[in-house]
């Protein structure tokens, strides 16, 4: 298989993924209730506590106010702790 074959496949592969399982489209830090809510394509909301994911444990609420998206909805990243979670 070529790289022309490949980046189809795998593009082919992301697609369906995407349309199979369910991404973040949004998320924010909730301080009145000390949790990270994740909005996912489904409708669905789960949030975590921050004291429960990897270097997120002794964060501050300020650090956690900025959540950015990655780009395949399959992953969160704090800019501010310059922690990604997947």
């Amino acid at each position: 298989m070529n790289e022309h074959e490949e980046y189809l496949e795998a593009t082919r592969r992301g697609e369906e993924m995407r349309a199979t399982v369910p991404y973040a489209v949004s998320a924010r830090y909730d301080r009145r209730i000390g949790r990270v809510v994740v909005r996912l394509s489904s409708g669905l909301e789960i949030s975590f506590s921050p004291r429960d994911a990897q270097g997120l444990e002794t964060a501050t609420w300020e650090q956690l106010q900025e959540i950015e998206i990655s780009p395949t909805g399959y992953g969160i990243y704090f800019p501010e702790l310059g922690v990604c979670r997947e």
